[in-house]
């Protein structure tokens, strides 16, 4: 499937690379992290998938299979849409209390922090080939955080990284 080959492609090439997240050379060296695809628009198939790979994960040996990435490559084009099932799996970690075991990284072509410009280069940090969901053991993201020193400092690198790079090369090369 093109659309988690394209994935594969970067996380190497953009998230690896440019060290985006210390955290990712690991799983994805190793093999380690399991990539689905949902082509439904439908919300509740939508969610049925997130759920599977919890339960996938849930059922997994971390050391086989470390953490998710949910490719959802039709009907979340919009990034407000995207949101909202980002909400409703949210919503679902907690109605299944299971929050305390998984949480979600969320990436959008369309990312858009907060109070940012559409083209912000911090937005870029965020920004993937298509709308993703990204389920990672907590347990695991603990673990790497009291390894790696200075934690907090990770976004304020990464957007000076993406700013030395320039909008127009990461927007051309990268995505």
């Amino acid at each position: 499937m093109q659309e988690i080959e394209k994935t594969k492609s970067w996380i190497e090439s953009f998230v690896i690379k440019l060290d985006l997240c210390p955290f990712a050379k690991h799983p994805f060296s190793k093999g380690k992290i399991h990539y689905a695809m949902e082509t439904s628009e439908q919300t509740e198939i939508q969610m049925t998938s997130f759920w599977k790979e919890i339960e996938r994960l849930e059922n997994a040996d971390p050391k086989d299979i470390s953490n998710s990435i949910l490719i959802y490559p039709n009907g979340l084009d919009d990034f407000f849409d995207y949101l909202e099932l980002l909400d409703l799996c949210e919503g679902l970690l907690k109605l299944q209390k299971v929050e305390d075991l998984f949480q979600i990284a969320s990436f959008h072509p369309g990312y858009l922090f907060e109070g940012a410009k559409a083209d912000d280069v911090k937005n870029f940090t965020n920004r993937s080939p298509y709308p993703m969901i990204h389920i990672l053991r907590v347990a695991e993201v603990s673990a790497a955080i009291e390894f790696y020193d200075n934690v907090d400092e990770i976004p304020e690198k990464n957007k000076t990284t993406l700013e030395s790079i320039g909008l127009d090369k990461i927007k051309r090369n990268l995505l």
